[in-house]
């Protein structure tokens, strides 16, 4: 794939992907008084039941299993059809919180052919959801504080993650590592999710992918998030707009959520980018935002919050 460039232009007119400030129109607060006496709490309790029946049927069948171990090699046999029996379990449990009905467009690749999967625009907490639409429940990059939290945590170790933690200096060479020995596996580890981005922005603009994703020189298959309701009650971002609980309640005050994953061709590196994750990132990133029909931004989390505090302090 021929590769892409990126000019000062493009640079300079994408918007800050990391601002979220919603409006909430008059009429939709009937809405969500109705939805908030009569079906959320109904939901919020069947969410809560399934995830909790699915972390203690994660916990039972991951007993006397240790991290190491759970790292080593994927889970087979009967543990391999828990957990793909739990994670059925997950995507009831997104069913109550509002993603009741998620359109699918094209084709998910095998581990062998796209040992990679690669998430964007990622602007929600419940982005989680993507996992449980995908084929054989993929293992995440995910921060290890997660992975010792009491509930989600169980689940999370249960995809079998890559873990990273908060020195990043000793983590990038190590989940660097670990990326590319499963990639090379020939299929036998399940594929690895991956949200590029690295934090939730508010889909206006693609924020800049970290090279995590790409330095194995692995082919990766892109896969597109659309949110397409007037009402946007999914974006949660870290610079701005409102708590993530508050987003998650609204979410179940609506009958449904109209979101649509794409798959989009497997992207195969050239040898340049092979030896250049940054730039494989890049174009990469240019495709899907091309996919999207949205802007590349070169501004990251940290330009933001700096840009946040100024503007508070003026």
């Amino acid at each position: 794939m021929a590769n892409l460039q990126v000019n000062n232009e493009e640079r300079e007119e994408a918007p800050n992907p990391y601002i979220f400030n919603p409006s909430l129109p008059w009429y939709r607060l009937l809405q969500i008084i109705i939805m908030s006496l009569t079906i959320a709490p109904v939901r919020l309790v069947l969410m809560s039941m399934t995830h909790l029946l699915g972390c203690l049927i994660a916990l039972i069948t991951m007993f006397g299993i240790d991290d190491e171990e759970l790292a080593r090699a994927p889970l087979s046999g009967w543990k391999r059809s828990v957990r793909y029996f739990v994670f059925k379990l997950g995507r009831l449990g997104t069913m109550f919180s509002g993603y009741t009905w998620v359109k699918v467009k094209g084709t998910q690749a095998s581990p062998a052919e796209a040992p990679i999967l690669v998430v964007a625009p990622h602007s929600t907490l419940m982005d989680i959801v993507i996992i449980f639409m995908l084929r054989d429940c993929p293992g995440i990059v995910a921060k290890k504080d997660i992975a010792s939290m009491p509930v989600v945590g169980s689940l999370l170790k249960f995809t079998q993650p890559i873990l990273v933690s908060r020195d990043a200096s000793q983590t990038n060479q190590t989940v660097t590592e670990e990326i590319s020995r499963r990639s090379n596996s020939g299929g036998l580890w399940h594929q690895t999710l991956i949200f590029p981005e690295g934090t939730t922005t508010n889909r206006k603009a693609l924020a800049p992918f970290k090279s995590g994703a790409f330095r194995a020189g692995r082919p990766v298959q892109p896969i597109t998030v659309r949110f397409t309701d007037e009402w946007d009650t999914a974006t949660w971002t870290w610079v701005g707009g409102p708590p993530g609980w508050v987003q998650g309640w609204l979410s179940m005050c609506k009958l449904n959520i109209g979101l649509t994953i794409e798959f989009l061709p497997i992207y195969h590196p050239s040898v340049e980018e092979m030896t250049n994750p940054n730039l494989y990132a890049e174009n990469v990133q240019k495709v899907m935002a091309s996919s999207l029909g949205v802007s590349c931004s070169h501004l990251t989390i940290k330009d933001a919050r700096n840009m946040a505090k100024l503007m508070k302090g003026s």
